[in-house]
């Protein structure tokens, strides 16, 4: 009996640990993407311009760095794991588009359909709230 939970065990602990290797080999690479509108990632606003976003080591794929090509705009967001129903050729940044207001909602790197979603702030809750999105798309590269 001991052996056989013992064996259980390890099987677990194997599993867990593939699992979390999976789960954080969502966004490998840093995305660059030209936007052409002002938007939100988080609880920060950004105006349209060139951005890198990345997935700094230490956060492990639960939060998000996104810094502007000058360096003026930067910011941390929280985001949880995604999965898409395809597997993107390039990296891809999803918008939610509320009016004339655009926030970050997903980001998939190319040839994974496991990415990551912002995790929604309460400032984009209390203006959205009730209101129906439209779907914004934006190409990026690395």
């Amino acid at each position: 009996m001991r052996k056989h939970l013992s064996s259980v065990s390890t099987l677990l602990g194997i599993l867990f640990v593939l699992g979390a290797s999976r789960a954080q080999a969502q966004i490998v690479h840093d995305i660059v993407a030209d936007i052409p509108f002002a938007f939100h990632a988080g609880s920060a606003r950004f105006p349209a311009g060139k951005y890198t976003l990345k997935v700094p080591v230490e956060f492990a794929n639960q939060e998000m760095e996104i810094v502007s090509a000058d360096f003026k705009h930067a910011a941390f967001f929280p985001v949880i794991s995604a999965q898409s129903s395809t597997t993107p050729d390039n990296p891809v940044l999803i918008f939610r588009k509320f009016g004339d207001d655009y926030y970050l909602w997903k980001v998939f790197d190319a040839g994974n359909n496991l990415g990551v979603e912002v995790v929604t702030s309460e400032d984009e809750k209390a203006k959205t709230k009730g209101k129906t999105s439209e779907e914004k798309r934006v190409g990026g590269h690395h």
